[in-house]
């Protein structure tokens, strides 16, 4: 079942949230299949096209919209401390 409420867990180092909408420049730019964590990070699985990369940031985009969160999440946010609040 969906559940609407924003979901946070906060750790003494770490931040867990649901995505924002200032989350996707970011993520966008993380999933350029040029990056270097591709190779280690299930390098069996194909690096994401372009247009691979939008098509999730639009997806995630209509979820925060929507506000229509999986529960349990199945995709959290773990942004930097200057970006948590």
């Amino acid at each position: 079942m969906p559940g609407a409420e924003p979901s946070q867990l906060q750790g003494s180092t770490v931040v867990l949230r649901d995505w924002r909408l200032d989350d996707l420049g970011r993520y966008r730019e993380w999933l350029r299949p040029q990056h270097e964590w591709h190779a280690w990070d299930g390098p069996y699985f194909p690096r994401p096209t372009e247009v691979e990369a939008d098509r999730t940031c639009a997806g995630l985009r209509s979820q925060i919209m929507e506000a229509q969160w999986p529960s349990p999440r199945t995709n959290w946010s773990l942004p930097t401390p200057s970006v948590t609040s």
